[in-house]
């Protein structure tokens, strides 16, 4: 991961964020946020091995192989086009479509597996969805 963010063999992939952020002080500043800040570009081998168990004395799940604890929100307003325009709101987007499937609790990783093609098959083309992203 530190070599691709290093190299840049995401950076297009990456869409920078702006945000405001404020010191001890009080004071505000504005950033724009182009890479993944979790990243241990010092991280070895010998390292990880090191790392004790996080919640079993026997367990192998530690620090170096789950994902950092993070804070985060993210808020999303969809409107009609003729009401986002009526209030003055940019447009933003389009929601060309979307699915609801359900797979096995036993599988449950799984499910964009089965949502991505019943979704792009209600877009319509293809050329319609210019970005996707799978969380």
């Amino acid at each position: 991961a530190a070599k691709a963010q290093r190299t840049g063999i995401f950076a297009a992939e990456i869409t920078p964020v702006k945000t405001t952020i404020r010191d001890e002080a009080g004071n505000e500043k504005t950033i724009t946020v182009t890479q993944d800040d979790g990243i241990r570009a010092g991280t070895t081998l010998a390292g990880l091995g090191k790392l004790r168990p996080a919640f079993k004395e026997n367990g192998t799940t530690t620090a170096g192989n789950s994902s950092q604890v993070s804070d985060g929100a993210a808020a999303v307003l969809v409107a009609r086009r003729s009401t986002a325009i009526e209030l003055g709101l940019p447009i933003l987007g389009v929601l060309r479509s979307y699915a609801v499937v359900g797979v096995p609790p036993d599988v449950m990783g799984i499910g964009p597996a089965y949502a991505i093609p019943a979704a792009l098959e209600k877009a319509g083309k293809m050329s319609w969805v210019p970005c996707t992203e799978v969380q």
